[in-house]
């Protein structure tokens, strides 16, 4: 079908047959009929993008933002006064592909607001994250696994409205929902901190705005939501409830300490 687009500049052909009074050469004024539909369906997917495209720029100004603010003393384990001790946001054994305390592991080190964050995911003994059908969604091992509150804390914000995202081959990132999130919780903790759950599963949150909750409550579901590359729970902690102009936090989890990607982890009692 793309390759079919490539075929509108031959109206160009018939613009010029018509220019030079060439009859033979008018008749691929036809092919207009495929740009204008390719424009408008240009047009359309572009104006469908916008709030993603939003999104993807307001990132950009609040990192310079944390930029100038942080300067040459960004936050990071040796200068963050840890108070608050959370626990992994989920139950059972997980597998965290992404995130830790140091660039190595790091989420998206190069960007402030999500440095410390993390992305969890269930890998069984072969390192796959599905059973036998790469393409369901319910064959994925974390797909519709409970997600918990990882402190006591204030629901401050919750969106619950995007569908799951379908899987692409080499688990390439797919997005058609305008927030990169997708369905998540946040959190207002003690001491000036909020944690945030994303891509979840439309219709699986429990809790509602202004709920308290407890540390262990089951809150949600694990989806697959927003700016994905498979079912994975995205957790991170900052020090305000913007996912753009504040940064993030380096998290001590209860009984464990610090953790790094790649690696397999759980709740310890």
């Amino acid at each position: 079908m793309k390759k079919l687009f490539y075929l509108k500049w031959l109206f160009l052909v018939g613009i010029a047959g018509f220019l030079l009074g060439k009859d033979d050469l008018k008749v691929f004024l036809i092919f207009i009929i495929i740009f204008i539909i390719d424009f408008i369906y240009k047009y359309i997917e572009n104006v469908k993008a916008l709030p993603y495209y939003n999104q993807w720029l307001r990132q950009k100004w609040g990192q310079k933002y944390l930029e100038r603010k942080y300067k040459n003393n960004a936050i990071s384990i040796d200068n963050h006064v840890f108070v608050n001790e959370y626990i992994l946001p989920f139950k059972g054994e997980w597998f965290v592909e992404y995130g830790g305390i140091n660039k190595a592991s790091s989420h998206s080190w190069n960007l402030i607001s999500q440095r410390y964050a993390y992305d969890f995911e269930i890998r069984d003994e072969d390192n796959k994250i599905y059973n036998k059908d790469f393409y369901d969604l319910n064959d994925n091992y974390c797909y519709g696994k409970e997600v918990i509150a990882p402190l006591d804390g204030v629901v401050v914000s919750i969106v619950d409205k995007f569908s799951d995202e379908s899987m692409r081959l080499d688990r390439l990132a797919n997005s058609s929902a305008s927030d990169i999130r997708g369905n998540h919780i946040i959190i207002k903790h003690s001491n000036g901190e909020y944690s945030m759950l994303a891509h979840l599963l439309k219709g699986s949150i429990l809790v509602k705005k202004n709920d308290c909750i407890k540390q262990g409550d089951v809150i949600a579901k694990c989806g697959n939501s927003g700016n994905t590359n498979g079912p994975h729970l995205h957790f991170q902690v900052s020090n305000g409830p913007s996912f753009t102009f504040n940064a993030s936090l380096p998290i001590k989890f209860k009984g464990i300490g610090f953790i790094n990607a790649p690696s397999n982890i759980s709740n310890i009692d």
